[in-house]
């Protein structure tokens, strides 16, 4: 009998396991990659016996997909004021185990920005004002929930950091903040703990919005990081086509799409995206589709009947946290 091919062998690369998948891939399949099916699922490709990955989300606990109860486990400032990385990685774990038994793949967390202003609404998700503390924090607790096998999502990159006019504000802020206050956090976990996706935000940095910054999501994380995960835009953060995806954005949400699917291939076929971008986003995604284990699962992962209850661990973080 003919050999499985590579891309379904879990004992064969992570790298050539992608590779092979993405040779067998048509471009429309790339391209309807790149953007959700619903507000929470990927699209499938059913023709390769692909299934849908599935997203949730959760700084301090999951959101059930479906409204189930999930435990509430101590916020991330609270996390924050233990110092211990450690704690953070344990609360990590267990909302891993508890995303696995909500049916989901990928968690939407951490939140690593930076508290900057009293108003903002994150405030309280995120860790804290100093990005030494934020990004050990965070490293903990990525290191927790994919040591689990549940992908991260770290948000929101980046300088995110308050409630007024937040999905359209234009963040000014020269390199040298940047790079001193705002983007350590992210740049310690993207470096320690490879994260499978980083989440851009809806704000603009110096006059061109996250999801269309090619400095930022090109040049800065996937280049100058060396960054291998995927780009998702926060829900609704999309703002073009082209542009986006040029820029390095590689996930549109939620589905449908508004601004890729048949407008993207529509930019493919007037040369305005070249076939190469398309592949390296495309990339990104089938990376995600390998590590997440879905095509040795063969369908979506499900959620189990009885949802887990992780008070105890819920309660340790909170005490160590007081």
């Amino acid at each position: 009998q003919e050999a499985a091919p590579v891309y379904r062998d879990a004992k064969a690369p992570l790298e050539a396991r992608v590779a092979d998948l993405m040779a067998r891939l048509t471009l429309d399949e790339k391209i309807l990659l790149l953007a959700g099916e619903s507000s929470m699922a990927l699209n499938p490709i059913p023709r390769l016996g692909i299934p849908a990955v599935k997203m949730t989300d959760g700084p301090t606990g999951v959101r059930s997909p479906d409204g189930k109860p999930a435990t509430v486990f101590p916020v991330g400032v609270a996390l924050a004021a233990s110092w211990n990385p450690d704690l953070a990685a344990m609360v990590g774990a267990a909302v891993a185990r508890e995303t696995k038994a909500h049916g989901a793949d990928v968690l939407l967390a951490p939140t690593v920005n930076i508290v900057r202003t009293p108003r903002w609404g994150r405030n309280f998700e995120t860790y804290s004002e100093d990005p030494w503390l934020s990004g050990r924090m965070g490293l903990g607790y990525v290191r927790g929930v994919q040591g689990e096998g549940i992908g991260v999502s770290l948000k929101h990159f980046a300088v995110n950091n308050q409630e007024s006019y937040r999905f359209v504000v234009d963040s000014i802020v020269d390199q040298r903040t940047l790079r001193e206050i705002y983007l350590p956090a992210f740049e310690m976990v993207v470096r320690e703990a490879d994260p499978w996706s980083v989440m851009a935000s809806y704000n603009k940095i110096n006059g061109t919005y996250a999801a269309e910054n090619r400095w930022l999501l090109t040049d800065l994380l996937k280049k100058e990081w060396g960054y291998k995960g995927f780009v998702v835009s926060d829900w609704g953060a999309t703002h073009t086509t082209a542009e986006a995806v040029n820029a390095g954005m590689d996930l549109e949400m939620p589905g449908p799409p508004k601004h890729f699917g048949d407008k993207l291939k529509a930019a493919v076929a007037e040369g305005k995206v070249s076939p190469a971008q398309i592949d390296d986003n495309a990339r990104r995604m089938v990376r995600l589709i390998v590590r997440s284990g879905v095509i040795e699962r063969g369908a979506s992962r499900a959620a189990s009947a009885t949802p887990l209850r992780q008070s105890a661990i819920a309660r340790k973080a909170a005490e160590e946290a007081m």
